[in-house]
């Protein structure tokens, strides 16, 4: 998801995160990537919540420590 965000940056966070580090400014940057990092757990969140549903009729696997 990073990744893409400064691929093309033409717009959206990743255009803010390189016009923040252009500028020199670290409060823009960390604002930027707390979004992305907030983005990111929901997305992984949401991932696992629909893998679950899917999966509901396999057994659950249990970790061995």
């Amino acid at each position: 998801m990073i990744v893409g965000e400064f691929i093309g940056a033409e717009h959206g966070i990743g255009r803010m995160i390189i016009e923040a580090e252009a500028r020199g400014e670290a409060a823009g940057m960390m604002v930027a990537v707390f979004v992305l990092m907030i983005a990111g757990v929901i997305l992984s969140a949401l991932v696992r919540r629909v893998q679950a549903y899917l999966l509901r009729w396999r057994p659950a696997q249990q970790l061995s420590a």
